[in-house]
């Protein structure tokens, strides 16, 4: 695949996975400093289940990223 087509693939493969899936969006959002009690008022749910989701997808990324940093090592 030619570099200059990565950047767009990435950017796709972003906002279909913010667009479609809550706890990615959730995590993003947060991550660009949206509190979870901000996110909680925003989706209509309790504070607790929004921790709870963003916690978990940030776990899912850091296993997902040292099992890549595995693989490249290897």
């Amino acid at each position: 695949m030619p570099q200059s087509t990565t950047p767009a693939a990435s950017s796709t493969v972003f906002d279909r996975l913010y667009n479609e899936y809550l706890p990615f969006r959730l995590y993003a959002d947060y991550m660009l400093g949206k509190s979870p009690a901000m996110l909680a008022k925003q989706f209509g749910r309790p504070e607790h289940w929004i921790s709870e989701r963003i916690e978990a997808i940030r776990l899912c990324l850091g296993k997902q990223v040292r099992v890549n940093l595995l693989a490249v090592a290897s």
